[in-house]
């Protein structure tokens, strides 16, 4: 990676703690950027945000994905179950559809802001899950919180 796309990269991870005397299990997501980048390209990561999920996730053991911006613009996004990064490029149209499921969106709504048909819209919203390799919506939103659209 080049110093420019050091300074975008992000780690985020999904692990479950147990407390050491209780037992009891708390998911958490956690997200980390670098805060210090030295000349030779060296750098430390600072833990950004950690939220603690209320939900299990799907999966039951620790998960984690990386993401950086290269110079060209397209992001590459590397994870635990895809370990070959990804490139992803969207339509123009996906794009916008992309902002607006991002802002919580649903499809009749994304349908009246575009003027186009809620049809329309969930084919893009399809061809978007194929180009992510996403499983289903839920993924698909993970994905996309990383990329900066």
């Amino acid at each position: 990676m080049t110093l420019a796309e050091k300074h975008t990269f992000e780690f985020s991870y999904t692990t479950r703690w147990v407390h050491r005397i209780t037992n009891k299990v708390s998911w958490v997501l956690g997200k980390a950027r670098p805060y210090l980048i030295d000349s030779a390209g060296n750098f430390a990561m600072d833990l950004y945000i950690i939220v603690q999920l209320h939900i299990p996730p799907k999966i039951m053991g620790y998960d984690w994905n990386y993401s950086f911006q290269k110079e060209d613009g397209t992001r590459v996004f590397v994870s635990k179950n895809s370990p070959n990064s990804r490139i992803v490029t969207l339509t123009k149209k996906e794009k916008e559809i992309v902002k607006l499921i991002l802002d919580g969106k649903e499809s009749k709504e994304i349908a009246e802001n575009l003027n186009i048909s809620v049809n329309t819209v969930g084919t893009h919203r399809k061809n978007i899950l194929k180009k992510l390799n996403a499983r289903n919506v839920g993924e698909m939103v993970k994905i996309l919180s990383i990329y900066p659209f």
